[in-house]
């Protein structure tokens, strides 16, 4: 890999073993000692971990017990590992933690096409979680619909917001390109997309505000270098372009200095 620092974005992580998979009968089980293990086979150094949804919300695996544990696991492992980021996976209760800033970062999650609208972004509760999170000057992943996610970042202009898989699940790649392009606090993440769409993004945004992610292991972070990395169009960034991307931009928006 060229010596080059290589984080990976976006990785869900947990102890437990569940069907996480609603059209196949796949248990999701990926501890940090899997993840460890992958990443070191490609010379990755190291990840925003994220708890499992099933661990935060969905049915019938989801408890309050089960989102604390998970959240644990997560803080547990950045102490001794500090190229491993944690993120608070919140649901839609906007409860904000004690222990908030002992997180990098936080994320919004809601699959628009086969989830209810639960979040309620005009309410009092999301104002003082999304304060709360600014204060701390925390990132935030949001997968959400379009229209939520212009909303949210219309309404929260001063808060730095990731949108993953370059809008895969948020309206397509081809919609949201164009549509934050001026939103300067704005990022886009690379998992599970085309890299004819990733090009575009690097083309419209510039490195500094695209980061590359997995979103392993529902795909793997070799699977996603590769997309990244080895299409022939990929060659006409310079190595300070793809620095940031693979790395630089993720770490200055955490504010870890190398």
């Amino acid at each position: 890999m060229k010596n080059r620092l290589i984080i990976d974005s976006h990785v869900h992580i947990g102890p437990r073993k569940f069907d996480g998979l609603r059209l196949a009968k796949i248990q999701l089980w990926h501890p940090f000692e899997k993840l460890k293990k992958n990443l070191d086979e490609i010379e990755v150094h190291g990840a925003v971990m994220l708890p499992y949804p099933e661990d935060i919300y969905r049915v019938p695996y989801a408890t309050k017990e089960t989102a604390q544990q998970a959240h644990d696991y997560i803080l547990d492992i950045s102490k001794n590992n500090p190229f491993f980021f944690p993120f608070y996976f919140v649901w839609s209760d906007f409860t904000i933690p004690d222990n908030l800033g002992e997180f990098k970062g936080v994320k919004i999650h809601r699959h628009f096409w086969s989830e209810p609208e639960t979040y309620d972004y005009s309410g009092k509760a999301c104002d003082r979680f999304v304060e709360a999170v600014v204060r701390h000057d925390l990132p935030i992943i949001f997968e959400e619909s379009f229209i939520n996610t212009k909303y949210f970042c219309d309404k929260y202009p001063h808060a730095n917001v990731i949108i993953p898989h370059i809008g895969l699940a948020n309206g397509r790649a081809w919609k949201v390109i164009p549509a934050f392009k001026d939103y300067p606090n704005v990022y886009l993440e690379t998992s599970l997309v085309y890299p004819y769409e990733i090009i575009e993004a690097i083309t419209q945004y510039g490195p500094d505000r695209i980061m590359f992610g997995s979103d392993s292991p529902y795909s793997s972070t070799k699977i996603e270098l590769f997309n990244l990395l080895e299409h022939e169009d990929m060659k006409h960034f310079n190595e300070e372009d793809l620095e940031k991307i693979l790395a630089k931009t993720l770490l200055k928006l955490l504010h870890v200095r190398l």
